[in-house]
């Protein structure tokens, strides 16, 4: 049995590099580093309906939120995990529907959110040695850009 594959068959073999000017890394993996011991909290809800989920108390820390999950510790969501698009007083905007009701009195534990620029990762958690991605390299659009006389 003879193989014949070209030179080009080895190209294939290689993945290849992937530059994003944002970063790839999850908040709190292995990856990212950052400790989130302290960005988690459980808080107990008074109600959902379709994409909003209505907390009893406001969060003191909302605009940290915006990016984060939410995970419902109670009821017959137990265990699910939903992401948090916006966080407007006690109302929590999520990224898809709840599939059952949440009756109220529910508890769910909410973790902050990374919008995954460098400016956030050096400013907000101090970990820019860890940033996942190349800030720094200009993106496609640099090509099509021209000076206007």
């Amino acid at each position: 049995r003879i193989d014949l594959r070209s030179g080009a068959y080895a190209l294939d073999l290689v993945p290849p590099m992937e530059l994003s000017p944002t970063c790839r890394a999850r908040l709190g993996d292995g990856r990212c580093g950052v400790d989130m011991a302290g960005r988690t909290r459980r808080v107990v809800a008074a109600g959902a309906s379709g994409e909003d989920l209505q907390l009893q108390v406001a969060p003191a820390d909302a605009a940290n939120l915006a990016g984060g999950r939410v995970r419902v510790l109670d009821g017959v969501l137990a265990g699910l995990d939903f992401g948090i698009v916006d966080v407007s007083g006690p109302l929590v905007h999520l990224d898809e529907p709840l599939p059952a009701a949440l009756e109220p009195g529910t508890r769910v534990r909410l973790s902050e959110g990374c919008d995954k620029r460098f400016a956030t990762c050096r400013g907000r958690f101090a970990n820019a040695e860890a940033f996942d991605g190349e800030p720094f390299v200009p993106g496609a659009d640099t090509l099509v850009r021209y000076v206007d006389p």
